[in-house]
């Protein structure tokens, strides 16, 4: 079947690594700075608060920015959190570098336009934390799908239903490419689209893996 659109991860695929190393935002990290403020804690409940926002909370509600992200993540959490804490926690979370478009993730996307294809970034990461990445690939991209597009965290079904529907086009032609493999390659393939696994490291062999974005081209052109 032809393939009338790419689909990107963002996450390890078409994102690629920080110029430089961001701060520590790990739930013990957070730990840490909410026991400064003398609020008790633990670790594992902020993990849980957080991936309720992230993966529930998001995709429902939306958020522009990290203060109004972590505001799921307070909610969830259901402890008395003073103004000076929360917005610690936000300022330690605005720190984080942006995310820069890998070089070989811009080339595919060039690839792609260059056969004519409809191209979408998938993921749940909110749209505001690809603000730099959203940059340099403008006039690339047809479509960043987040978890708030696709009123769905990455992984269910419909999120890959609704994705095609974006794109406008059926699910076998559709080819989705990204290192994780079952929310990048499994579901995708569940639903009928294309899909190979991005494996970066050289270990995983196979006709559908690719150890570099620059081998779609040669793909997009079978």
């Amino acid at each position: 079947m032809p393939i009338r659109a790419l689909a990107l991860d963002v996450h390890g695929t078409l994102a690629g690594e920080p110029a430089e190393p961001g701060p520590d935002c790990s739930p013990t990290a957070v730990q840490a700075l909410l026991e400064a403020h003398g609020i008790s804690v633990s670790y594992q409940a902020w993990d849980a608060a957080y991936r309720m926002a992230f993966f529930v909370d998001f995709p429902r509600r939306g958020a522009a920015n990290w203060s109004e992200f972590l505001a799921s993540a307070f909610a969830r959490l259901g402890e008395p959190v003073s103004e000076p804490a929360r917005d610690g926690v936000v300022a330690l979370f605005n720190q984080q570098p942006h995310m820069p478009a890998a070089p070989d993730g811009v080339r595919a996307l060039h690839a792609g336009r260059a056969h004519g294809l409809r191209t979408a970034a998938f993921t749940t990461i909110p749209r505001f934390r690809a603000e730099a990445l959203l940059a340099e690939v403008e006039g690339l991209l047809d479509v960043y799908f987040d978890g708030f597009e696709a009123g769905d965290a990455k992984g269910s079904r419909r999120y890959y239903e609704r994705l095609a529907e974006r794109l406008e086009a059926r699910p076998e032609e559709i080819l989705c490419v990204g290192d994780e493999p079952f929310g990048d390659v499994e579901m995708p393939r569940r639903v009928g689209m294309q899909a190979l696994l991005l494996d970066r490291s050289g270990r995983e062999q196979g006709e559908q893996v690719v150890h570099s974005l620059d081998e779609l081209a040669e793909r997009l052109i079978r």
